[in-house]
């Protein structure tokens, strides 16, 4: 314990840890790691389940958004398939059908 020179209050004295250049490395790699299956986890739950984008039929989805995809050059089929692999978001449909020719 030791008295604050103003107030005159009792305290204890901080601990100070200190740790070896070697226990800092470990940690911050255990750290990155961890981040980095955190990271990962989180893009696996937001990817959408993919399904055949050709097949088995599709439930039709509002023309627009099916005309929208065949303009960017996929079939009706092919579209209509990817808006139900994205509960018929259309942009996200299109980022999975892009992604798909890029594959």
């Amino acid at each position: 314990w030791q008295r604050h020179p103003t107030t005159g209050d009792e305290y204890l004295e901080p601990t100070r840890i200190e740790f070896k250049d070697e226990d800092v490395q470990t940690y911050e790699a255990f750290r990155d790691e961890l981040r980095a299956q955190k990271q990962q986890r989180q893009q696996q739950q937001t990817k959408p389940k993919p399904q055949p984008l050709s097949g088995a039929p599709a439930p039709a989805h509002h023309p627009a958004l099916v005309q929208q995809l065949v303009r960017l050059g996929f079939s009706e089929e092919i579209a209509n398939n990817a808006l139900s692999n994205t509960d018929g978001d259309v942009e996200q449909a299109a980022n999975l059908l892009m992604d798909q020719v890029g594959q």
